[in-house]
This record gives C-alpha cells, structure tokens and sequence, in this order.
C-alpha cells in the first residue's frame, strides 16, 4: 500500500483516489490527536528538518515519535514519551509526526504497527537516529534512563578518572580509550561506531596522559566496572580492536559479577553478554553470612567482566549439573560454562574437580580455579556415567562410557597408546525403538568376531554426552540406534573419524542387522577379509545355538505355561468355596476379593500409606508382575489414584496380615488399552494380594504401579 500511494513514485492513483482511513478501522476507535504537552511538537517534514537544524546548532539532542494515530497499542508508551517529555525538556528537544500524514517520513522512519513501540533519538553532535524501545507495562523511569543513555554522543571526552568512574556508575561500566586520535584513527573510528550500536555502556575516550597511567600506562582500551570500579580490565591483547569485538568486551564488562537466586528475568543480561558463567550449585538459598557465599563474593568481585558467578540454589537449575560432569547430588559444587546458554561443542563446561574430590572451596583454590579457566589450563567436562571397571574379555561386548569414549575409542587428545583398536560401536538412547533385539545382535557379534581382535561396544548416548558433530548426526533428536566403525587409522590421529555402518531407522539404506553389519566391516577392513571363512564358521555356529536357545525356551515357556495352567485351574477351584466381596460402590462385581487369610486391627483410611505384597496374572495363570519376585514390597498412599481403581477399593477393605485374591475387571483395571507388552486390551486381571502394613498418611514413600 505505502509503494502504491507513494506521491513521488506513482501519482495516477493520487489523482483518482481518496484514503477513507476511518473506514479502514474494524472498530470505532479514537485517533490520537497529539501530545498535550507543549514540549512536544507537531511535526511536518519541512518542521522537522528546521527543528534538526536547531538541536545542531544548539547542541541538543532530538527524540521524535513517528507512529499511527489509529495505533492503540502504542498507547501506554505515548504516556511514558510525554512524561519524558516534561522532566526531559532542558536536555532534549521532542517531537511528533503523524506517519499516516506524513507518509514519505513514515517510510524514512520504517514506521510500523507492530507490538513493539519505538521511538527515534538524535544524539547531540551526531548525523542518524538511533532507536528506543518502549515496552507497554514499563515504567516511565525506566523509559527515560533508557532515553538519556542515547541523549548524548556516543562516544564522549573524558577529562580525568573520576568522571570515567561516574559513568561507570551510571551506566553499569566505562569502556575508555587512552589512544592518540590522530595517530590511531582506525581504532578511534572502531571505538566511535561501537559506541554507536552499543549504548548500555558508557563508551570515553582519554586525553589526558596522567590519567590513562592510572588505567594501564599504555595506548589502548580499557573496561571501568560499576560494582569495582578499582578493578579496571584491559582489552583482551589477542584480539583485534574492532568494532563487533569492543561491543561484545562492553557487554561483558557490564554483566553483573553475581547473581544470586537465579530465576529468567536475572538470565536476560547474563545471556546478552555472551560471558563466560561460573555455575555455582547450592542445596538451598543461602544466608548473607554465610562462609561459602562470603567466598563466592570475594571471587566474583576478582574476576568481574572476564567471568561472571551464577548462583543456583533451586531444583530446576541443578538439571545441568550432570552435563557438566558433576555428580547430581553434591552440593556445594561449580562448573564454568562457556556460555550461559548453549551445549558442547558450541559452548564447553568445566567441573570444579577439587571441589567433588577434597570438598576444597577455599577462596584461593577456586581463584585458582576461575584463572586456570581463562588461561586455557583446563580440560572440558562431560556427563559421563562411572567406568564400569570390568576388563573386557574378547567375545563379550564391552560398554563404553563417556570417560573412556575419548580415550580408549575416539583417541582423541591422549594419542594412541590407550586405543583398543577396530572398535564396532553402537549407540542408543533407553527408549530407543527394538533396543533390546539390536543388543541381542550386537552380543552375537561380539562372539562372531571374538578371533578378529576387534572391539564390539554399545554407548548410552543419553546417561552419557554424545558428540552429534563427531559421529555426524544431524538430528539431534534421533531415537533409533546406530552402529559404527571406528578404525585403527593412523599412529597418532586427532580422532579416529566414526563411519556408520548401520542404524534402527525402517527406511535406511543400511539396516542394523548382523548380516549388513559384517556386510560393512569385510568392505572396509582388510583383517575381516582375511579372516572371512572363520567368520562365517563362527556365524554358523552362532547361528545353532540361537535355534537351541530358541527351541529350549520354548520348551520353557510350554512348560511354564501348563504350569501356570494348572495352578489357575486349582486356585479356581479353591475359589469356588471362598465367600466372594464385591468392593465396588455399585456392587457391579467389577472388583471382586476372596479372603484366603483374615488379617487383624483396623483397615487402612485414605490417604494412609499402604505397605502389601502381590502377584499379578491373568486369567490363564500367565505372571505379568510380582513384588514377591523381587523380594520387595509395594508401597502406596490409599485413595490417591495412584494405583489402579482395584487397589485403591480393595485395600480399604483389608487388615493388616490378611492375604486375599482380587478378581478385577478391564473397566477396574488397566482397560482396553491394557499395559503393553505384558498385559493385553481388555484383560480381566487376577491379584494374589498381602496388607503387609500400614501408616496414617503423611509418609513420603510412594511407588507407581
């Protein structure tokens, strides 16, 4: 619409139409008229050049509204704009444009009616706008400190050390050149434009010779904090002083040096400043005197704009402490994370290793800890489960956890002196789709290739950090799982590069089966080649104990079930002669018990923790579940619905030693879904059931079934 009505491009539709903008309304609504205020100013464009013109030769600095009158959204930041208008008037000049009057403005400004407000600044002595956000809800407070920050030029003289400090105050640090403008333009021209994008820093440049000694005594660009402002932090010397580099320094420099009780709002600034954050895992929030905190403190101050210290003191926010390698329930523990946000290999952590192994957080040893980080001095963490500590045995499958993936798989970082060899490594995820069959190949193929020398190994890539990049996966997501082949390489390889030889996935060109698998492996390794025809006696031989094992458990299972069978029809008959007890409301015969042992005291009310044993079957006498299979007992609050609707009327019935049997029905039970694989749609279920004991409620113990 603005390219069509645009009078310089195209005036055909200019002289033939007219805007009824009051028809374009959904709803009657009443145009913003302009501010009350005289400090506002209407503007056209010609009044609008003038009052530039004005604030140049003046030296002041302009804001100026560009907006929809019809925007009611725009509402509480016009209040805001007005407000500052008044209390802002001797520092700035203010105006207003109606953009649907002035439309060649209105495209100038790339005005817009969007959910965001935003206002345009002329600071004093420079030639663009900058933009001001305006959030609706934001108080006017806030509105103007954001306003005043743009008001004067970025980039401003500095006469001694204690004006850099006021600004540090102000707004949160100072971030000064001692450069010689004329000698060093490019850096000057570096530190101009960033001052122009970055704002929330104060950004000074120093004359005076005596002062910029008091800083660093040489020609270069320093960081002044708010919080310490006696700590002053040099441009980092590695890097080159450009403008993108000063910026991300600045947002460093005024990333809060601690926060305490974590929570979103607190993450924002942290997340902005892209710094490093030392994470800082406590039980519990923690009291001002307490001795760990007070060290906390210290420390944080040290190394304020190179690191900044996060206090994590609730649940949801020790999630990550697994990732970064340290143990889910000590506390307290510290990790530095490249990156607030963010996972390896993009953004690294670094667990705290004193801290987990001598419980040491002396002020000195987490220094230490913090400098030896900024130095390079420290290897990254991963989450990793314990070595299994077995000593693999050829023939058997060997499982490989993160600490040992680099090092005796990967051999990256180490060498080659701790290698394995050929390794054919799967990895899986616990709810990965037929994991149980593809372990079943995966220990086949262990004994198949027990005479070749290599490795067969499987990896939890959940309970440990799988490197996506370095086995080239794209889906970060992925569910099924994959097998590869990590090959012998060269003596000293960076990392021996992981080749996928076979996955889960129903569509792949490369199924994970035994066959394709070894497929695989005789195209790539020579040995296999070498040793085939042993290979495919072993694939034999392998192969005839699978049909043993598969005829001797079904013989198993035959015997097993006519077992079953025949303790279903004795346990029938015994149930004929015991009285049968309907515990349903309805008495609907949906959840019937037949007592085979009387129990003593009282029954158990709701909410009381229940304590029983049990034995679960079907009808045909097949066991799907039993507590006294694991020798362990059952524990669950009464009335909760935490257990199916069987239970939960039953046992409110029983006393404590009284054993009965429990006849449910689908509706009572687990329905006509059923509990796939073991209990099928619509299965009448029969409990063998115990009330070992139980408690008035308020116990926590509870289990699921």
């Amino acid at each position: 619409f603005d390219r069509l009505w645009a009078p310089e491009d195209d005036k055909k539709l200019t002289a033939k139409a007219k805007v009824d903008w009051k028809a374009m309304n959904d709803e009657e609504a009443e145009d913003f008229l302009g501010y009350s205020t005289k400090h506002v100013k209407s503007l056209d464009e010609q009044a609008l050049d003038k009052l530039k013109a004005k604030a140049k030769k003046k030296r002041m600095p302009l804001v100026v509204d560009v907006s929809f009158p019809w925007c009611s959204k725009c509402k509480d930041t016009r209040d805001m704009f007005e407000v500052a208008a008044r209390k802002l008037h001797k520092k700035a000049y203010f105006g207003y444009v109606d953009a649907r009057e002035e439309r060649r403005l209105s495209r100038s400004f790339q005005t817009d009616c969007t959910h965001v407000c935003t206002y345009h600044v002329l600071p004093q002595g420079e030639a663009e706008f900058t933009e001001v956000e305006a959030k609706s809800g934001e108080k006017s407070s806030q509105f103007i400190k954001k306003l005043e920050r743009h008001l004067k030029p970025a980039l401003t003289a500095a006469k001694n050390i204690e004006a850099i400090r006021k600004a540090a105050s102000k707004f949160g640090a100072a971030i000064v050149s001692t450069f010689h403008t004329a000698k060093h333009p490019q850096e000057t021209l570096a530190m101009r434009k960033a001052s122009m994008q970055f704002r929330d820093a104060a950004f000074m440049q120093l004359s005076d010779k005596k002062a910029a000694k008091a800083l660093g005594g040489e020609e270069w660009v320093y960081a002044v904090m708010k919080k310490n402002k006696k700590v002053v932090l040099p441009f980092p010397r590695d890097q080159e002083l450009t403008e993108s580099n000063l910026i991300d320094f600045a947002k460093k420099a005024i990333a809060p040096p601690l926060t305490l009780d974590y929570t979103f709002e607190k993450r924002l600034p942290l997340e902005k400043s892209k710094i490093p954050v030392a994470k800082i895992y406590v039980k519990e929030t923690m009291k001002n005197n307490d001795p760990f905190l007070s060290i906390i403190k210290r420390v944080s101050k040290k190394f304020q704009g190179r690191i900044a210290t996060l206090v994590c003191s609730t649940e949801p926010y020790h999630m990550d402490m697994v990732d970064a390698g340290l143990p889910k329930d000590k506390f307290p523990a510290i990790a530095i994370h490249d990156k607030l946000e963010g996972r390896p290999p993009e953004s690294l952590r670094y667990a705290y290793v004193a801290g987990v192994v001598a419980d040491d957080f002396s002020e000195e040893s987490v220094s230490t800890f913090y400098s030896e980080y900024l130095q390079g001095k420290l290897h990254p963490s991963f989450k990793s489960q314990p070595d299994p500590g077995k000593k693999w045995q050829h023939g058997t499958v060997m499982e490989v956890v993160h600490s040992m993936l680099g090092k005796k798989i990967l051999g990256y970082n180490h060498g080659m002196d701790d290698v394995v060899g050929d390794v054919v490594l799967m990895a899986y995820k616990n709810w990965s789709p037929n994991k149980d069959k593809h372990n079943a190949t995966m220990e086949r193929l262990a004994t198949i290739l027990r005479d070749t020398g290599i490795v067969v190994a499987t990896f939890d890539s959940y309970e440990n950090f799988f490197d996506n990049q370095v086995f080239q996966v794209e889906d970060e997501h992925w569910q099924e799982c994959r097998v590869y082949l990590i090959a012998g390489g060269e003596a000293t390889p960076e990392v021996r590069k992981p080749i996928l030889v076979a996955d889960g996935s129903k569509e792949s060109s490369l199924p994970l089966t035994q066959g394709n698998i070894l497929k695989q492996l005789k195209a790539k390794l020579p040995e296999i080649q070498q040793e085939w025809n042993t290979i495919k006696d072993n694939v034999a031989e392998v192969r005839r104990q699978v049909a043993e094992e598969k005829e001797r458990n079904k013989k198993e299972a035959e015997e097993a079930k006519k077992q079953a069978e025949e303790e279903a029809e004795k346990l029938e008959e015994k149930l004929k002669s015991i009285p049968k007890i309907d515990c349903t409301k309805d008495e609907d015969n949906g959840v019937i018990k037949q007592t085979i042992k009387e129990g003593t005291g009282d029954v158990p009310k709701k909410g009381d923790q229940v304590e029983a044993h049990y034995t679960g079957t079907l009808l045909d006498g097949t066991k799907f579940d039993s507590s006294r299979d694991r020798d362990e007992t059952f524990k669950f609050p009464l009335g909760a619905s935490q257990v199916i609707r069987c239970w939960d009327m039953a046992f409110a019935t029983m006393k404590v030693g009284e054993k009965a049997v429990l006849t449910c029905q689908p509706e009572y039970a687990y329905g006509e879904r059923g509990s796939p694989p073991t209990i099928p749609p619509d299965s009448i279920l029969r409990f063998d059931v115990e009330l070992v004991s139980f408690t008035p409620s308020g116990s926590n113990d509870k289990d699921e079934l």
